[in-house]
């Protein structure tokens, strides 16, 4: 039923009420009203760790968190104990339900799968209204509400509607920035002065992950941390590192970008409405390259079946047109708090490249939408973390190595694994013959090490 540790019974030998947990590792159960343990506590059904409280308060049920027992203020980013489940899902703040086939996935990947049966805790609920983010908590605060770090105090962030910004009756949104930190000190500087001066009505707590231990700390702005992991983590590893620094205390709207990425005024702003909208999970913007009046690098994406690519939109129309994608460029976007949380943000088993097409893939599966927002414009000065620019041997190695891993299931990427070493054969063969020997070995390389891995595919 979508949830493990099915074994657990309640009151009558009856299969308890199964509910999936936000984050996707366990499941938590709650008796049916009347059976054994109603008005007690509910343990968590994949064992180990805490689990959700309940208990009755004339004839209604009222929810606590365990850790932080009843009465409490709850400190996991779910508002106050007894108004908001904290660690759960369902009806109080769920994702939304899955909604369809993967983009890049043939339709028999979910025939294969698990069982969809509808839920309370789906997009929309009895009446057509929408049970989930902008709902009503039992406390008659947003459901998903959260805490947010700003001015030096703890303030309630509320969701938003679709437009100018985010609107609510507590202080302006909230957004956690999360910048991935490599090389040239310069760039980064570049990168915050543009977070610094976006004119946006949001408040913003920035998190600087320095992944070659070279960013001076003592060049940081006001109210910028900085995270050394000691080691090379990636992109997407470095990234979870940083949005690992806010723990509970999580903004709903998670920003992410390159260093080498300076966005434009309003992007701040625009992002936060974008992701505010019920059931969009992450989005992003133009993407223009080495100037504001550079070259447009993205407008858009999907992810094209037959080949297991991407496919980039690079038309000037595209990019003043809000809707929705199959496939978000990672260099900058913005990811809400509930859908990250819903997939457990990157996979790092990608060190570099195709970490934002797994993360595309996985949020789509968890029924989330993918949102273009042509308000969050950005620079991208292309080749600034690596020193080079595109088809360096660094980006066709890392490019082909995690090319197939994205897809699922294993049958499909058996057949990526053909029509690839058939485009590989020629791109290097093309290498080669203009000179590029490097080049051509290097994605020989990628390629060996995606065909060694491909039984690895998506968590």
């Amino acid at each position: 039923m979508g949830a493990r540790g099915g074994g657990a019974t309640g009151g009558g030998g009856r299969l308890p009420h199964l509910e999936p947990c936000r984050s996707g590792r366990r499941a938590r159960w709650s008796p049916r009203p009347g059976s054994r343990g109603w008005g007690g506590s509910t343990g968590d059904s994949a064992g180990g760790g805490p689990g959700d409280g309940a208990q009755t308060a004339g004839g209604a049920r009222v929810w606590f968190c365990l850790r932080c027992r009843n009465g409490a203020p709850c400190r996991h980013g779910l508002g106050v104990a007894g108004g908001v489940r904290c660690h759960g899902a369902g009806r109080d703040g769920g994702r939304p339900a899955p909604t369809g086939v993967g983009a890049g996935e043939p339709e028999r990947a979910i025939a294969r799968g698990r069982r969809r049966v509808p839920r309370r805790g789906a997009p929309l609920g009895g009446g057509g209204v929408r049970d989930g983010p902008g709902s009503r908590a039992p406390d008659g605060l947003p459901r998903g509400a959260g805490l947010c770090l700003g001015g030096g105090a703890l303030a309630r962030l509320g969701p938003g509607g679709e437009g100018g910004g985010v609107t609510g009756d507590g202080p302006s949104p909230c957004c956690a920035v999360v910048v991935v930190h490599f090389g040239d000190p310069a760039v980064t500087l570049r990168c915050l002065a543009a977070i610094a001066n976006d004119p946006s009505a949001v408040r913003r707590e920035v998190v600087v992950v320095d992944n070659s231990a070279t960013f001076p700390a003592d060049r940081l702005g006001e109210g910028v941390r900085l995270v050394v992991p000691g080691r090379n983590l990636g992109f997407g590893a470095g990234v979870n590192a940083g949005v690992a620094f806010f723990r509970e205390v999580l903004p709903e709207t998670i920003v992410f970008m390159n260093h080498d990425v300076e966005i434009q005024p309003g992007f701040l702003g625009a992002a936060a409405a974008a992701v505010a909208v019920p059931g969009v999970g992450a989005a992003a913007g133009p993407l223009f390259l080495d100037g504001p009046e550079g070259p447009l690098w993205y407008a858009g994406g999907e992810v094209r079946l037959a080949t297991g690519t991407v496919w980039q939109s690079r038309r000037p129309l595209d990019a003043s047109r809000a809707r929705d994608v199959g496939f978000l460029t990672g260099a900058a976007a913005a990811v809400r708090r509930e859908a990250w949380r819903s997939i457990e943000g990157f996979d790092p088993a990608y060190f570099l490249y195709n970490e934002d097409l797994d993360l595309c893939l996985r949020l789509r599966r968890r029924g989330w939408r993918l949102r273009f927002a042509p308000g969050m414009r950005a620079v991208h000065y292309l080749g600034a973390a690596t020193g080079s620019r595109r088809f360096s041997p660094l980006y066709l190695e890392q490019l082909a190595s995690t090319r197939l891993r994205p897809f699922r299931p294993l049958a499909f990427r058996l057949y990526l694994a053909l029509v690839h070493s058939g485009w590989v054969a020629l791109r290097g063969a093309a290498l080669a013959i203009t000179g590029d020997q490097e080049g051509a070995a290097a994605l020989l390389r990628g390629h060996r090490r995606a065909l060694a891995t491909i039984t690895a595919g998506p968590r």
